[in-house]
């Protein structure tokens, strides 16, 4: 077995059962009030059961050539829901020997936890968490678009791999069945839907009957239970009546005709649609702004309930990372 793989294995064996595991979910949840221990325990999860798997790992790493990359890897890291980095971290460690990581505030703890242990692990691991970059080999950074402006241009001399906001989309022709919308309801709530593999937009038919989508929401009505969603939602429901603007909503979901994919949180936008050809052209010309397509009736999409649960070979933006720290130049 690959020495690191081993050391991935261990890494989610110790902290599966790490008696301190709690506290710290604990403290990531005081640190940023999105980060219920709830879903910082489904990312943990997800993690050790999709990527810490000696045969998903062995897999993983067989379709690339036995190198690694000796120049120093920098990863500027995203942070809107717990562990978002983890992937990157993952496979700079897979191919590297030298990693410069510097953490989103919003997701300090849990990282740093997973850091530390890794390390502690693999004495040559070499992670360093880090306030300033140095001696940069090569950079993958996400950000917002407008932060990704300023990437663009400082980091324009080395091999950067550069990601900016995103989000998610569903194609529903209304023979879903319960069981699927039932899951589809996973795709859209996960995290609050802070995720760029979240959806945010849904495409219907005609006389589609949006009363479903709030029945299958229910699922999820212990939203109504945190503060900073519920703000969100009495910020939009009140700008909404205040400008008039047509929606509907339940008690804590508000529903909005609107042509744009990314919608606020706590609001699902939706678009109707006479034929698929239609969407298939818009997702072509969005197809830059888009991580995940949620559908039955589309060939290659996520099935329902499953954008939220990636595997090793789901890199974001479709871009390969151990390709891209492999084989990019400047």
């Amino acid at each position: 077995m690959n020495s690191k793989i081993k050391f991935l294995v261990q890494l989610g064996i110790q902290i599966q059962n790490d008696p301190l595991l709690s506290e710290i979910i604990q403290f990531a949840y005081i640190k940023n009030n999105w980060f219920t221990p709830e879903y910082c325990r489904k990312s943990i999860d997800n993690i050790i059961k999709y990527y810490l798997q000696e045969d998903l790992l062995e897999a993983f790493l067989s379709h690339y050539p036995k190198k690694k990359y000796s120049g120093n890897i920098a990863l500027i890291l995203a942070g809107n829901i717990p562990l978002v980095g983890f992937h990157d971290l993952l496979c700079a460690y897979l191919v590297g020997e030298n990693i410069q990581v510097k953490l989103s505030h919003k997701d300090e703890v849990l990282m740093k936890y997973f850091i530390e242990k890794l390390n502690s692990i693999d004495q040559n691991a070499n992670i360093n968490i880090t306030e300033r970059l140095e001696n940069i080999g090569k950079i993958i950074a996400t950000g917002s678009e407008n932060t990704n402006r300023y990437f663009e241009y400082y980091f324009r001399k080395y091999p950067h791999l550069l990601r900016s906001n995103r989000t998610s989309i569903a194609v529903l022709d209304g023979k879903e069945t319960d069981e699927q919308l039932d899951a589809f309801m996973d795709d859209i709530f996960l995290y609050f839907g802070l995720g760029c593999r979240n959806v945010s937009k849904i495409f219907i038919p005609e006389a589609y009957p949006l009363n479903k989508i709030f029945e299958k929401a229910e699922k999820y009505k212990e939203v109504f239970n945190h503060q900073k969603f519920m703000n969100n939602f009495e910020y939009h429901k009140t700008l909404y009546l205040l400008s008039k603007i047509p929606f509907l909503t339940n008690d804590f979901f508000i529903l909005k005709e609107d042509i744009a994919i990314f919608s606020p949180i706590s609001i699902l936008f939706y678009e109707y649609y006479t034929s698929l050809d239609t969407v298939e052209e818009r997702i072509t010309l969005e197809k830059n702004r888009i991580q995940c397509i949620l559908s039955n009736c589309l060939e290659g999409a996520t099935p329902f309930g499953d954008s939220q649960m990636p595997t090793l070979s789901d890199f974001a933006d479709g871009v390969d990372t151990i390709d891209f720290l492999l084989n990019a130049h400047a």
